[in-house]
């Protein structure tokens, strides 16, 4: 399929300022003119024709791109230093106000990629969290026990020796109830994390249809079959 093209925009230009796109241009159509051919020309080539044709959900699925950046951004510093050649060149008398205006551009860039690292750091530190204690729980319950998760590769690094069924986000709560039954399952766990999660879970009144709660932190709660 074509790409979400207004996705593609928003992600483009969240992670990769205006700015180092230009220089980007500018190395990469160097490289291009130059006919050099180098790994890296072709990392970019390989590596971004894969990922115009994956899913585009900004920011969901934006972890597709990875691979590229790196390359995007030599190309990009590479841009820089053809463009600063370039003008001095050209406008020798001016060299000393090209220096501030591409030293300014330099701090410009490397200032708003330190901001956002920190922005996206700082609010994945406080998100995904709440299973170690959890797990902590559940190994308390013995080895023979079994949990119903939407986040059933968080809770199984937890708790290692309990057994773990996936709750997907297409079972409805009738087809979740028969899945416990027939599978003799113990516990189910409820978090606020898991993009998985079936909706219903958040607003089902688990307890009025005979499951008791057992654990409950900020993010998540365990629920006993009974």
């Amino acid at each position: 399929m074509l790409p979400d093209f207004k996705e593609m925009y928003r992600e483009t230009f969240f992670f990769l300022d205006p700015v180092v796109c230009i220089f980007f241009f500018i190395g990469f159509g160097t490289a291009l003119k130059n006919k050099d051919f180098s790994p890296m020309l072709v990392w970019v080539i390989l590596f971004g024709t894969a990922r115009f044709f994956l899913p585009w959900v900004a920011f969901r699925v934006s972890r597709y791109s990875l691979p590229i950046y790196p390359a995007v951004l030599m190309f990009a510093a590479y841009g820089g230093i053809k463009s600063f050649s370039f003008l001095t060149m050209k406008m020798p008398k001016h060299s000393l106000l090209i220096t501030i205006v591409f030293s300014a551009i330099l701090l410009y860039v490397g200032s708003v990629y330190c901001m956002r690292g920190y922005a996206v750091t700082a609010i994945n530190s406080k998100t995904f969290v709440g299973y170690k204690e959890a797990g902590i729980f559940l190994t308390k319950q013995g080895d023979n026990r079994s949990i119903l998760t939407s986040s059933p590769r968080q809770i199984k690094y937890f708790a290692p020796r309990i057994t773990i069924y996936d709750l997907p986000q297409h079972r409805n709560f009738e087809e979740t109830r028969r899945f416990v039954t027939n599978n003799k399952i113990d516990f189910i766990s409820v978090d606020r994390w898991s993009p998985h999660q079936p909706d219903w879970c958040r607003n089902y009144s688990f307890i009025s249809n005979g499951y008791g709660p057992v654990y409950k932190n900020e993010n998540i709660i365990i629920f006993e079959v009974r």
